[in-house]
């Protein structure tokens, strides 16, 4: 599914009452719906391409408040907010009144090369007199990642200016996270060792503890044998309801609980 859609929260406002998931993976069957077009032509980030291949994705159609609604009429919830850029909500006409009236004036214009315009100014001195620290200068950029890194080149620039170039290393909390651009990413504060957490998951499952809780008296001798003998569960006879909570709350433990008549063989 595209990113951008981890909290929703569904209307019960659509005739249509089926399962999103399943809407979408039917719609992939007709080439020509939106979902089996998106999923021929488009790449989404933060997204499990395969998956995304088989069950295609959610079309958003429009926005009102914090509301959006597909493609088939069903409503939800924008729980993120867009992607933690639209804290206004859909819908806004004085933005669209804005947004239009500069389109028709000047669309867009860059700032390089000494280049700037009248909109970029009024909105960086604004920035500069409502900033909770006091702050020189605005760099204006299109994404958080790029904005991180924007920061990180800055930085080095700055250190390259004041005649210290070897000043390049960013500390960051590990599983921070910055952005998904290269140097966003590298900023991200991964595990010193990418393949550290799957050891350990790997260490710990092989040295988990197995027990084999048992609160009836019959059971068949031969399931019995085989989980102890092949499977190497300890057997732990007459366990109470209130021990076998205990031992499930344990993460080093893994349980098998028999609490169903087995006849004995």
């Amino acid at each position: 599914m595209p990113a951008g859609f981890g909290s929703r929260l569904a209307a019960d406002s659509s005739p249509n009452t089926g399962r999103v998931s399943e809407n979408m993976t039917d719609n992939l069957s007709h080439p020509n719906s939106p979902e089996a077009r998106d999923s021929a032509s488009l790449i989404h980030p933060l997204t499990n391409l395969k998956t995304h291949l088989e069950k295609g994705g959610l079309v958003i159609e429009e926005g009102d408040g914090v509301w959006v609604t597909d493609i088939h009429g069903k409503k939800y919830i924008e729980g993120m907010s867009g992607l933690w850029c639209l804290s206004l909500g859909y819908g806004q006409e004085r933005l669209v009144e804005a947004a239009a009236k500069q389109m028709r004036r000047l669309p867009y214009y860059h700032l390089t090369n000494h280049k700037s315009h009248q909109p970029a100014i009024d909105l960086a001195e604004k920035l500069l007199e409502i900033a909770p620290v006091p702050m020189s200068k605005v760099w204006f950029a299109n994404s958080g990642s790029e904005g991180n890194d924007s920061a990180a080149r800055i930085v080095w620039y700055y250190w390259h200016a004041k005649g210290q170039p070897e000043k390049r290393k960013i500390i960051a909390h590990q599983r921070a996270y910055h952005g998904n651009t290269i140097a966003s990413a590298s900023m991200s504060g991964p595990l010193k060792d990418p393949h550290e957490r799957a050891r350990k998951m790997a260490t710990q499952e092989q040295t988990r503890k197995k027990v084999l809780l048992i609160d009836n008296d019959r059971f068949s001798l031969s399931v019995l044998q085989r989980l102890v003998d092949d499977l190497g569960y300890e057997p732990l006879f007459g366990t109470t309801a209130e021990a076998a909570s205990t031992l499930l709350k344990t993460q080093s433990i893994e349980v098998i609980v028999f609490n169903q008549d087995l006849e004995a063989e």
